[in-house]
């Protein structure tokens, strides 16, 4: 089976985490004997970042020009859309969330939802907003060989940190307003007035395969956000068992479940810093891996190919190439 892959979030020179996922998701169905190729829409560089998607249409033919393949996924909706310019193959779309909270991008999202073949989603509520009841719904998965539990101390000591002081993690773009940085750091200080040992240590742009030491060296981690899609860092934290408090964002509190530990809380910075203050005294560990062993890289691509093969019975289509099935 050849794949193209089309997508505007995917890691890069000046982003090496950027879009993470989606390279994760590429290599896990690779892994699984697909052949994939990457069309990488970049769009956060240049002053005129709407040209690349211009530019994108231009790119695909000429990739397909070069190469037939069987289908063609899309993240995102404007890659949705530069992948529609083309009806050789059928089409894949996963949408991941946070666009369809979006005025402009929802609705045009709604408006194109019938243009795919097949349609992911990556958390139940999505299902609804956008208007697409077939939709499966298949969160990116975790790789649990590198989330995984580790000794706290050791983590600590890799990473230059205090042994003794207690560390609330915060991951995300500080400056990015749906983050709510704020609520965090009021929530942390209220928690800090009663414990001098508490720090908040804040964390974007670090390697991927550093983000599970914070997460093993951390006490506990708290999200703020007002919108997710299906938050892929609340899945990495929960399988290195690390506690979490979490706004209701996208499928946070469906994905925390009931795991003691775990916290479901308001935007309040009071009743935040409450659940903080649980998690620190004493610190603790959390079940939370076997919780989130179902969103594992290898069951999630499985589920992707699957949805694949689908696109291709409904299109009347065999596949080319190697095919050599789900491993």
């Amino acid at each position: 089976m050849r794949v193209l892959t089309v997508t505007n979030m995917y890691p890069y020179p000046g982003d090496v985490r950027y879009g993470i996922f989606v390279k994760e998701q590429v290599e896990s169905i690779r892994s699984r004997g697909v052949e994939v190729d990457v069309l990488f829409v970049n769009a956060r560089t240049g002053s005129l970042r709407h040209k690349a998607y211009v530019a994108g249409v231009p790119r695909l033919w000429a990739t397909l020009a070069r190469k037939r393949y069987d289908l063609i996924h899309a993240h995102y909706v404007f890659s949705g859309v530069i992948a529609r310019a083309q009806w050789q193959a059928p089409l894949v779309l996963t949408h991941h969330g946070v666009e369809l909270r979006d005025r402009f991008q929802g609705a045009l999202a709604r408006a194109t939802r019938n243009w795919p073949r097949e349609v992911i989603v990556v958390a139940p509520w999505m299902v609804h907003a956008l208007g697409r009841h077939d939709a499966h719904v298949i969160p990116c998965g975790v790789d649990l060989s590198l989330f995984r539990p580790m000794d706290r101390q050791e983590a600590r000591r890799m990473l230059g940190l205090s042994a003794e002081a207690r560390y609330i993690l915060f991951a995300g773009y500080a400056w990015d307003p749906i983050k709510r940085y704020h609520l965090a750091q009021a929530a942390a200080e209220l928690v800090r007035s009663g414990d001098p040992d508490v720090e908040l240590l804040t964390i974007s742009g670090e390697p991927h395969e550093r983000i599970p030491l914070y997460m093993n060296a951390a006490d506990v981690f708290v999200m703020t956000s007002s919108v997710e899609g299906s938050a892929q860092v609340v899945k990495e934290a929960m399988a290195c068992n690390l506690p979490i408090v979490a706004t209701d964002a996208g499928d946070n509190w469906d994905v925390i479940g009931e795991v003691p530990g775990c916290y479901r809380t308001s935007e309040d910075p009071t009743e935040i810093a409450g659940h903080l203050k649980e998690s620190l005294s004493p610190p603790r560990r959390t079940a939370g891996r076997s919780r989130v062993e179902r969103f594992g890289i290898g069951a999630t691509a499985g589920a992707v190919v699957s949805v694949y093969r689908k696109a291709l019975e409904r299109s009347g289509r065999a596949p080319q190439g190697r095919d050599v099935g789900v491993l």
